[in-house]
Parts: structure tokens; sequence; C-alpha cells
């Protein structure tokens, strides 16, 4: 692997904020020594041999050739093997505008936000719980091309929060996220259970979040899922899976719903952030 690790060193070098990205990948191989790596050695082999095509001056392009393995990429699951789901409730959770764009609305044609935007104020006049039909959602899971990204809740019943800076945080979202949502004094919980969905789900790797800044830390248990990285230590990480996005019309069937739920800001924002 050393034409990968010289060429990921040299990104490090031109792009500093791909650090972590980089020491995540390079410490996410499979080998005798880290069994439960996330990156099968055939995957590797197959990122080696990409990268020895590019030239040392187009070095920002291993990018782009790395995001083309993540799960929901042009190479859409190469030599990763599907992992089981829970068997509970799968979630998503976004600032408001994110889900009326994205989500209920199709994010492409103005009036499809608009009238998603409707119906997310008809749904949250009160800032309550929705259960609704799946077919209310004219969107997708993710962005084209990319893992959506699913926590789920503990096995150990470890208790939920209902604050949604603490619980965007747990998730590790980005920061212009949670301030997007706080900007409405609200965020929105996605639940849907993990029986509708018919597409293989799969626990994240390194290729998965190779992006700058990266809150992402491969985990290297036995443990069917990954797990959220927090960034301040008194907040409790999550299990998470991936899979590609979906649009909501190909999740279960005519019967399947979808819980959303406004979580409201009660905590201020840390001080150590």
């Amino acid at each position: 692997m050393l034409i990968l690790k010289n060429k990921l060193k040299k990104l490090e070098q031109l792009r500093p904020a791909m650090s972590q990205a980089v020491d995540n990948l390079l410490g996410d191989i499979r080998s005798p020594s880290s069994p439960h790596g996330n990156i099968p050695a055939a995957l590797a082999n197959e990122l080696e041999t990409a990268c020895r095509e590019i030239p040392d001056h187009e070095t920002a392009q291993i990018k782009t050739t790395v995001h083309q393995y993540q799960i929901g990429g042009e190479r859409n699951g190469r030599h990763r093997e599907p992992t089981m789901k829970p068997d509970n409730h799968l979630r998503l959770i976004f600032s408001r505008i994110t889900i009326f764009t994205y989500h209920l609305g199709d994010g492409k044609s103005p009036s499809s936000t608009a009238n998603a935007q409707s119906r997310m104020n008809t749904l949250f006049q009160a800032g309550s719980s929705q259960t609704q039909r799946i077919e209310i959602m004219s969107g997708a899971t993710g962005r084209d091309g990319a893992p959506s990204w699913w926590s789920f809740k503990e096995g150990d019943n470890r208790p939920e929060t209902a604050d949604a800076r603490t619980c965007m945080e747990e998730l590790a979202l980005s920061p212009e996220e949670i301030e997007r949502a706080e900007k409405d004094g609200m965020a929105v919980e996605i639940m849907i259970a993990a029986t509708d969905f018919h597409q293989n789900f799969y626990k994240p790797s390194a290729v998965d979040a190779f992006h700058e800044n990266t809150q992402f830390r491969p985990d290297h248990s036995a443990a069917f899922h990954g797990r959220t990285a927090p960034a301040r230590s008194e907040l409790n990480s999550r299990p998470e899976l991936i899979c590609r996005s979906i649009a909501y019309t190909g999740i279960g069937d005519d019967n399947s719903k979808i819980v959303l739920t406004a979580l409201p800001f009660i905590q201020a924002p840390s001080s150590s952030t």
C-alpha cells in the first residue's frame, strides 16, 4: 500500500484539513493486526491501483477517486460486505429547511419546495410528533452519489435526548446544519421502521467520510454498526449505519409510515465548542 499511503500523505500536505480523513483511511484497512478494519484488502488494492494512475500534479483528484467507492458512489458497495439491520426504527435528523427542501420536497423545483414548506408548517404548528404515510415525502434520504447516515436506538435502552442541539451534536452533524436548525428553533427527526427498507446497509468506513475536518472515527470492534464521534466528551455516541441515498417512494409499501418529530432547542451552545 506504499503508493496509496504516499499519495494520501501528499494530499494531506496540500490540504491540511484532510489530515484526519487520511489517518482514518490508512488506519481502517483490514489486516491481520486489524481484523475488524472496515476497508477490505480488495478495496484497498483497488484504491492503490487507482492512485497509481493519478499524476503528482493532480493530487487533489485522490479525493474524487476515493468518493467513487463510497456507499452510493459510482462504484457503490464495491468489495464491501452488507451488514444486518437493527430490529427497530432508523432515524435521520436535520434542520427544518433541509427536511422540507430535500426530503418533503424534491430539492429541485421551487414549487416542490414551497409545497413542502406549507406541509411542514401544517405538521408542526404545535411542535408535535406526527405519523404520516411515507408517500408524503417527495425527496430522498440523502444526496445522490453519497451515503445516507442513519442512527438507531441503543439495545441497552440508553435514554435518547429530546434537545435538538445535544442530539445533533451527538450525531456529529455539521456546525452549519446545527446553525440552520437553531435559527428555526427546532430540528426535525425522521423515523422509519428498519423492516421497510429493502436495500443493503453497511457499517461505515473511512472511505464514506473522506472529507475535510471530518469528525468520523472508524469503529474497529466486531459490532455490526459504527458509532458517531461527538466533538465533546460529555456527549453520548450513537450507533450508526449507512446505505445509498434512496427516494422515499422506494421505501416500504402503500401502508408504510414515517414519524416526523420536531425537536426544540433547549441547551445553549457549549463554551467549549
